[in-house]
């Protein structure tokens, strides 16, 4: 049912119902129940009949007076914001919205002052003699009640059959229905079965007798996201009311599995914050929009106030959201620590630039290459088109994304087997460009394992591709570093390594490891600690999901020969010189560490 289905139905029971029960409301914690009942539920109610709803909460309620009780103020409140309103005979601009402020806690705090005590017997009987006609009760929080659930279910019977007053209780009913695992011998053999506990038992019995009617409540998501973001009244979060960001915002809700639209209401508070924060910087829709869904979706990981480590680069997270929106860190230290360094806006915003030219997650905005990963909804002509197109773009090695090549090569493949394509020429652009330009492309691990083969032929084609592109990539690093594996050349690379940390998706991996160990062998103290310096700006904020598998191989291997060469070495080796190995060591071990 939709959520304007359902509060016809309330209304219609509210109207027609004979059978003088209750009806419940049922669906998981956060998925908008109360959002609906104050937003939605309680104005159709007044628009269509002048019903009042009387919503109390159950959250820790003790004792079934304390229900008795929470109705009277919550009937009075009621009634004297209703003459607070009617003696208003002024302009009442001015003064309404603090009438509605007027709530219960102020009635019991003036009763209290008036001597009236409502713990007594005669207050009790007060609160039980209120007048509940054309009201409608509603209890939410039922699974969370902290007397016996058969006593509460006894009392609502008692307001619905002899009392004659709707009542819809609103509830996590899987709470309420538990089982528990029994073992049950039949014969010889034992078997495990689900049974209900004696709880539950007790409570499916009463509630056959009190509710007529459990209707589960899936929510209006769409609606819920939009007034949510209104509420914040805020000119860059109102960006998102547009339709087509309202499509994808209930997409990433659903996609993600993020239920819990307290979660979502988090991730709006946090993002509102920032936003007001960042306002003088005048940020582009598109870095907006990263915010605002990195943000949606690291809090999904925030789990009881328990907020995860960072894990990142200096600027930018992949592993707590995702390739596509990766969390700054300036919003991270906001969240975490309520810490805002407006300094560091500036900085995340280009390391965002240079991150999105070699992700991967953004070539599927190119037409050509969109065309090509979606094939299977496409026809033959289409593909060929776009394959012809990328054929001639090619020659400008800037126009395709390089971050592209490996995906694009299993596609290449498998139109070769399934359509006959000849894809040797744009094979061999491909390769140049990465040639010349391709050092920062990652291509280590067991790439075949991400894609499907419909043959071990076309699993060869691609693996030969693979391995031209990866050593394409790694002459162009070897190129573009210009190394001689001399001493005196450390320097030189620690400074080229400096200028392009940002960019680096592997590294160390890319260089033959013999030669490093001849080089630091036969360098000093000094070109060592260069050495380990630029391999700190490397990997000293790695992480595993950033960096690949190949490097920390070759970190092992490297340690290894390191303890090996150490071990051959003869007298006379410089003491200052060998401690620096030591170290590196030690700094391997961490890098390695990190890596895992």
């Amino acid at each position: 049912m939709t959520n304007s289905e359902i509060s016809d139905y309330i209304l219609h029971y509210i109207q027609k119902d004979q059978t003088k029960s209750a009806i419940m409301l049922s669906a998981p914690w956060g998925k908008g129940k109360s959002y609906y009942i104050q937003n939605e539920l309680i104005p159709y109610l007044a628009e269509n009949g002048a019903y009042q709803c009387i919503v109390i909460s159950l959250y820790g309620v003790s004792a079934i007076a304390e229900i008795s009780k929470s109705i009277f103020f919550e009937v009075k409140t009621f009634e004297i914001r209703k003459k607070a309103k009617q003696m208003i005979t002024t302009d009442v601009s001015s003064i309404a919205p603090y009438v509605k402020f007027i709530s219960g806690t102020v009635i019991k705090g003036i009763t209290g002052h008036m001597g009236i005590d409502i713990n007594s017997k005669s207050f009790e009987e007060l609160c039980n003699s209120i007048d509940l006609s054309n009201k409608l009760l509603i209890f939410e929080d039922v699974e969370r009640v902290q007397f016996n659930i058969v006593d509460l279910m006894g009392y609502v019977n008692s307001l619905v059959e002899r009392d004659g007053v709707k009542v819809l209780l609103v509830a996590n009913e899987t709470e309420l229905i538990l089982r528990v695992q029994k073992e049950v011998q039949e014969g010889e053999r034992k078997e495990t079965v689900n049974e209900f506990t004696e709880k539950s038992l007790q409570y499916l019995k009463i509630k056959e007798k009190t509710i007529s009617d459990t209707v589960q409540f899936n929510g209006d998501v769409r609606s819920a996201i939009k007034n949510i973001i209104y509420q914040f009244d805020n000119p860059m979060l109102n960006i998102f009311l547009r339709e087509d960001r309202l499509d994808y915002l209930e997409g990433l809700l659903a996609n993600k599995q993020i239920s819990n639209l307290r979660t979502f209401l988090f991730a709006c508070q946090k993002t509102y914050e920032i936003f007001e924060r960042i306002q003088p910087n005048n940020l582009e829709a598109e870095y907006l929009e990263c915010i605002f869904y990195s943000i949606i979706l690291f809090s999904q990981s925030i789990k009881s106030g328990d907020i995860p480590e960072w894990e990142g680069t200096e600027y930018l997270s992949t592993k707590l959201t995702n390739e596509f929106f990766p969390l700054f860190r300036f919003c991270y230290e906001y969240i975490r620590w309520h810490e805002f360094d407006s300094e560091k806006v500036a900085a995340t915003i280009e390391a965002f630039k240079k991150y999105r030219m070699y992700s991967a997650a953004y070539a599927n905005s190119d037409s050509d290459i969109n065309v090509i990963f979606n094939y299977y909804i496409l026809s033959t002509k289409e593909v060929l088109q776009a394959l012809s197109n990328v054929e001639k773009r090619l020659d400008v090695w800037s126009d395709i994304p390089i971050e592209t090549y490996v995906k694009l090569a299993h596609y290449l493949v498998k139109f070769h087997f399934l359509l006959g394509y000849n894809y040797s020429l744009i094979r061999q652009k491909m390769i140049e460009n990465v040639k010349a330009h391709g050092e920062d492309l990652g291509v280590g691990g067991n790439l075949l394992s991400f894609y499907e083969f419909e043959t071990e032929e076309e699993k060869q084609a691609f693996s030969e591709f693979l391995e031209d592109i990866e050593e394409s990539a790694k002459k162009a690093l070897e190129n573009k570093y210009e190394f001689s594996y001399e001493p005196s050349d450390i320097e030189a690379l620690l400074k080229n390594v400096q200028k392009r940390r940002g960019n680096i998706h592997r590294f160390i991996s890319y260089f033959d490891v013999e030669k490093l160990i001849d080089m630091l062998f036969k360098s000093n103290a000094r070109q060592i600690d260069d050495f380990r310096e630029l391999m700190f700006l490397v990997y000293r904020a790695a992480t595993p999901s950033q960096f690949e598998s190949k490097d920390r191989e070759f970190m092992q291997e490297m340690d290894r020969r390191l303890s090996e060469r150490k071990a051959q070495q003869q007298h006379g080796v410089d003491e200052i010189a060998q401690m620096q190995i030591d170290y590196l060591q030690s700094n391997l071990k961490s890098f390695i560490k990190q890596l895992s």
